[in-house]
């Protein structure tokens, strides 16, 4: 860097331009003349005769706005507290600028003000060259290395994760304490849960008419109360609860947020400090919304689906309880209920229907007959119907109706 006394002080023709000066906390400049360059120093020349100058190398920064040139200073002598506020010096035309560059090239300037300078020589075909080298990175990264990255964290860390977004989305819903609902779907969960699964699946009621169910990472499964008074069946309930288990499963929450809080933060977070970095209110706000509002990708409900078969056909129990369930769904929908909140966040179709029923003929068609011959409580259904029905009468709200009509 060359200092002030490697050169003359006026080896640079003085540039005069009208300029105000601001000292950061009010917007009436506290004075305003004439601003010029002279050699190594900024010089503003007021009106009232008082002269104030900055040693060229100590303007922070330097941007062209408009027909103005914008120079932040440091703070003035009359800014008072820990933190004063930097100063800034407003010039009138544009080409002030490159005398207060010219200026910085020969008596040096602060880190940020080279920053902004190179970043302004670097011109439209300098980024556009940067973005064509760095798009084609990003794009890889995002869709190789985001994927991929949750098989880096434990299960254990992905459980806490759930843990805290229950926390934060108890705080909004409230919780209903039910031990006939916990008897009838813990059994379905113990039914349903893969052999070697390393999650602790718990479910828990929501007090709320909303028709929805959400899994978040670790095992953590919300229903909402809605959702047991529209299903048709026991079946349907077990379905559904197949379908959450299965989002749980592939890691689908975990897959999301890896996408949206940024691969890097999250990573250092849960392989390496920690969950605790999530602990923080925003963050955990940021995370229950997002999963509320969590709309699975196709890939993802086609393979909650299929597991979902499988585990159903496995345990013996009647998987066509799910399809049952989307028809319900598609009745409410096309009779414009406002309470499917399921059908904004796991994107229902003819189509899917379609796709689930032809996984049940193929599931049942390569199951082991020896097997099914030995096995008499096959295809059982969880509750008799009449069963079900008392069941649901004991989370009917005073203003719902029974869906079955019953």
């Amino acid at each position: 860097m060359v200092g002030q006394d490697d050169l003359s002080a006026g080896s640079l023709e003085p540039m005069e331009r009208m300029g105000r000066l601001l000292d950061g906390l009010r917007a009436v400049p506290v004075a305003t003349g004439r601003v010029r360059i002279d050699g190594a120093e900024l010089q503003l020349l007021a009106a009232d005769g008082e002269r104030r100058s900055w040693p060229i190398h100590g303007v922070i920064d330097v941007q062209r706005i408009g027909t103005e040139v914008h120079l932040e200073l440091p703070p003035l002598g009359s800014a008072s507290g820990t933190n004063p506020p930097t100063a800034k010096l407003i010039v009138e035309g544009r080409g002030f600028l490159e005398a207060v560059e010219e200026a910085q090239a020969r008596f040096g300037s602060s880190g940020r003000a080279t920053v902004q300078r190179a970043r302004r020589r670097l011109g439209l075909a300098g980024w556009v060259l940067i973005a064509a080298l760095v798009v084609p990175l990003a794009y890889l990264a995002y869709t190789i290395a985001v994927p991929s990255l949750h098989v880096l964290i434990s299960p254990e860390k992905e459980a806490a994760l759930g843990e805290h977004v229950f926390e934060a989305a108890s705080e909004e819903w409230k919780i209903l304490q039910s031990e006939a609902f916990e008897r009838v779907v813990q059994p379905m969960v113990e039914e349903l849960q893969g052999p070697n699964s390393p999650y602790d699946f718990r479910v828990t009621l929501i007090d709320d008419d909303l028709i929805n169910a959400m899994a978040l990472p670790g095992g953590r499964i919300m229903v909402f109360k809605g959702l047991i008074t529209a299903a048709p069946s026991a079946d349907a309930l077990a379905g559904v609860l197949a379908h959450e288990m299965a989002h749980v499963e592939e890691r689908h929450g975990l897959k999301h947020i890896l996408r949206s809080l940024g691969t890097v933060h999250f990573a250092f977070a849960a392989v390496g400090g920690g969950i605790d970095g999530f602990e923080a209110a925003e963050t955990i706000v940021e995370l229950s919304s997002g999963l509320l509002i969590l709309k699975h990708s196709r890939h993802h409900e086609r393979e909650a689906d299929r597991v979902a078969v499988r585990r159903l056909v496995e345990a013996g129990r009647r998987p066509s309880g799910l399809v049952e369930f989307f028809e319900v769904l598609e009745e409410e929908m096309g009779g414009g209920e406002s309470n499917l909140q399921w059908m904004s966040t796991h994107p229902l179709t003819k189509e899917r229907i379609a796709d689930v029923e032809a996984l049940i003929e193929e599931a049942m068609q390569s199951r082991d007959p020896d097997a099914d011959a030995q096995d008499r409580d096959r295809d059982q259904p969880w509750m008799s119907e009449a069963e079900w029905i008392d069941f649901q009468r004991l989370f009917q709200s005073d203003r719902g109706r029974h869906p079955s009509g019953k």
